[in-house]
C-alpha cells in the first residue's frame, strides 16, 4: 500500500502497518448438487457452504473478505463466491463469516427453470458509527428468492428474481429486491 493509515476501532497497539500489511486469511467452500427422490430429474436441490476467518487485528478496508450478490451465480468459476441476495456486487466487508444456502430448481421446460433459495449467514460484518468511527460487528441474516432463469435470444440468458432479506444488508432493517439481467459473452 501506498500509503498506510488506521482505518478501525482497535487500539493503535494493536493495529499498525505491521498486523494489517501482511495478513492471514482462510476461506473454503463446498458446494452440493442431488436428485430428490421419488421425483424426476427436473428436479433439483442445491446446497452450498461458505466460510472464511480474517483475525480481527489484521483486518481493514483493504483485506477484508467481500460478500455480495452479483453477478448471479451461474458458471463454476462462479460457484466459489459467497453470495448473499440483495447485495451488490462485493458490497458487504467482514471479517469471519459462514454462510449457507439450500435451493430447489425445477425445470419448467428445456429451457426455463424455477428456483427457491434459502440463503442464511452469520457474520463479524464491518460498519461505520454514528461517529464515522469503523468497526466490525456480529450480525446474522436471512434471505429469501424466488427466480426464473431462462435461454434468451443470440445465446444469452436472461434471469428474473425476487429477494426478501431479514436485514442483514440494511443494517438490521428488513426489505426487499427485485432483479432482472440479461448475459451474454462476447
Amino acid at each position: 500500500r501506498d500509503k498506510w493509515a488506521n482505518f478501525g476501532t482497535i487500539p493503535d497497539a494493536l493495529f499498525t502497518s505491521a498486523n494489517t500489511r501482511d495478513y492471514l486469511q482462510f476461506n473454503g467452500y463446498f458446494i452440493g448438487v442431488g436428485g430428490i427422490p421419488g421425483l424426476s430429474e427436473k428436479n433439483r436441490i442445491l446446497f452450498s457452504f461458505h466460510g472464511g476467518i480474517t483475525p480481527r487485528n489484521s483486518a481493514d478496508r483493504y483485506n477484508a473478505i467481500s460478500i455480495g450478490g452479483g453477478p448471479l451465480p451461474g458458471e463454476s468459476g462462479d460457484l466459489s463466491r459467497p453470495d448473499y441476495p440483495g447485495t451488490m456486487f462485493n458490497q458487504v466487508l467482514v471479517t469471519n463469516y459462514t454462510l449457507a444456502a439450500l435451493e430447489y430448481r425445477r425445470e419448467l421446460a428445456f429451457f426455463l427453470y424455477l428456483h427457491l433459495r434459502e440463503t442464511f449467514i452469520w457474520a463479524d460484518r464491518a460498519a461505520v458509527t454514528d461517529t464515522n468511527s469503523f468497526l466490525f460487528k456480529s450480525s446474522t441474516g436471512a434471505a429469501t428468492t424466488i427466480g426464473l432463469d431462462t435461454g434468451f435470444f443470440w445465446d444469452s440468458e436472461l434471469y428474473l428474481g425476487y429477494s426478501w432479506d431479514s436485514g442483514f444488508v440494511r443494517n438490521g432493517k428488513a426489505g426487499s429486491g427485485l432483479t432482472l439481467t440479461w448475459n451474454k459473452s462476447f
